[in-house]
């Protein structure tokens, strides 16, 4: 008895290893691609569901549609005070400092939070939430979608790397274990953990400045948008049509949103000054060089 508990106890620790190495993995990849292919393409490779997806893909391997599909109603709740951390970020960074901008923004993100978790987590009533709080952040973030950074970008340094992966592995691990003994509306929460959005606050406002790290945080709400309404999909379709039926079609969704927002950038960006460098939304300034 004993050494199948041990035996059991084992193969979930080399199995949740595995996945936290994995999710870290693919995180990491879709960060490093982001800042070679530029803000524009970046943002939108950053809303992708690098971190959500491989997290979602565990839960559904040990949990019945109905579960996946509260899950992920909950993470979709809880995306609307990522949305206000996010914008929230965008107006700090202007100004203030790596460490003011995001904590500032953790406190605005940790008191929304705790509002909602008091009150009624409803499709409606996130739906109603989310049509007021996207429309109104997309516009806040708007004037701050182009800027000049500091300095010229350095080269990518490895610790970066291990900061991302580090970050992302620990939440898919998190979420892994919190998903063994609670309910699916506090691993929807773990799940909507702005960790990705929080790695690419520090890293590139160290390495950019606060305006050029704010203007890739502003032009991937409109990607976050998608993937958030994602969630609502996975939320539709998991129990009438199968958990694995709905997060194909949640990951369908969300890669054809971002996939959308990228074919109109490329269509609206030369009408403006074909030949000039406002067409994206980091400008390096170059001169003191």
């Amino acid at each position: 008895m004993s050494f199948a508990a041990v035996h059991i106890h084992e193969g979930f620790v080399l199995a949740l290893l595995l996945k936290m190495g994995l999710s870290a993995l693919i995180a990491v990849s879709v960060t490093v691609l982001a800042e070679k292919a530029g803000p524009v393409v970046g943002a939108l490779l950053a809303t992708l569901p690098v971190t959500s997806g491989p997290a979602f893909f565990f839960l559904a391997q040990n949990h019945d549609a109905a579960f996946i599909s509260q899950t992920a109603l909950s993470t979709f709740a809880q995306n609307i005070p990522t949305a206000i951390f996010a914008t929230s970020y965008v107006l700090l960074a202007q100004r203030l400092s790596t460490a003011f901008s995001v904590g500032g923004a953790m406190c605005v993100w940790l008191f929304y939070l705790a509002l909602s978790l008091w009150g009624d987590s409803s499709l409606p009533t996130a739906l109603l939430l989310g049509a007021c709080v996207f429309p109104l952040c997309i516009v806040l973030v708007r004037p701050y979608r182009h800027a000049l950074a500091s300095a010229s970008s350095p080269g990518q340094h490895a610790s970066d790397l291990i900061v991302r992966g580090l970050a992302v592995a620990l939440l898919v691990g998190a979420i892994e274990v919190l998903g063994l003994v609670a309910s699916p509306m506090w691993t929807g929460v773990l799940a909507a953990a702005p960790v990705l959005y929080l790695s690419l606050m520090i890293i590139l406002q160290r390495r950019l400045g606060g305006p050029a790290a704010a203007a890739v945080i502003a032009n991937s709400l409109a990607g976050f948008l998608g993937i958030s309404l994602a969630f609502v999909t996975v939320y539709l379709l998991a129990v009438p049509l199968g958990k694995w039926t709905a997060l194909a079609f949640g990951l369908t969704f969300s890669a054809s949103w971002n996939t959308s927002l990228f074919v109109l950038h490329g269509r609206s960006a030369p009408v403006f000054q074909p030949n000039s460098n406002r067409l994206l939304p980091i400008e390096v300034n170059r001169s003191s060089s």
